[in-house]
């Protein structure tokens, strides 16, 4: 069988010795492309809709640039791309302020080569890269949220109870591959069980997913509990 196609990865950072770094790094794996790269936010945005990248790595500090600040002006520019935020800025609340522009993961450019392109090819899978009390805290910002309008219940009842399994992990905040393992299917199957439920129920991504099954109590349907 003919590989599939190799992940288009394009990279947004000031710095020619972290862009000819992060190049070397995703030139030695062989399901990762190099796709372009741009030294700042304002020439990343005039460029990533010619290069269908499928990932894009954002710097935080961009000169005098704030990368958070310019993701939705670059999402708007590559609509279909997934963005990874890698900084070299500790502390402060950089994570929660990535989940809440759009990004769909933060990395360190401290962690090892191998760590920085396992978040690449999940964020390219759908999958979320953020810590734990980060998702926690966005989750119950969007449950209170959530509670204010009630969407159309009827969605459920499209589900197949396949994807009510797979639902119901993701609202315990399993990733794909954890998914797999408890399910016994292979972990391509279970993206498209992710997209298929995310499409049903009129919901964005992942995260959406993840509010919906716990508004809805999707794990609880499931086991047949009221």
């Amino acid at each position: 069988m003919p590989e599939p196609p190799a992940i288009q990865v394009f990279i947004v950072d000031d710095h020619p010795v972290v862009r000819e770094g992060l190049r070397m790094l995703v030139g030695s794996a062989r399901d990762l492309a190099i796709a372009g790269e741009a030294a700042s936010a304002r020439e990343a945005a005039s460029r990533l809709g010619e290069t269908g990248a499928d990932v894009v790595l954002l710097d935080v500090v961009l000169g005098r640039e704030d990368g958070l600040e310019e993701l939705p002006r670059l999402r708007a520019a590559a609509p279909r791309a997934r963005f990874l935020v890698i900084t070299g800025v500790r502390g402060g609340n950089r994570e929660a302020e990535a989940l809440r522009a759009g990004a769909q993961g933060i990395v360190s450019k401290e962690a090892s080569g191998e760590l920085i392109l396992k978040a690449i090819r999940k964020v390219h899978a759908g999958e979320l890269w953020f810590e734990a009390a980060v998702l926690a805290a966005a989750l119950h910002a969007a449950l209170e949220e959530s509670r204010r309008a009630d969407p159309n219940r009827a969605r459920i009842a499209s589900l197949t109870a396949r994807e009510r399994e797979v639902v119901a992990l993701v609202g315990q905040g399993l990733r794909n591959e954890e998914i797999s393992r408890r399910l016994s299917i292979a972990e391509k199957t279970i993206r498209n069980h992710v997209s298929d439920a995310c499409a049903k129920l009129g919901l964005p991504g992942r995260l959406e997913l993840l509010v919906f099954a716990n508004r809805y109590g999707l794990g609880r349907l499931l086991r047949g509990e009221p």
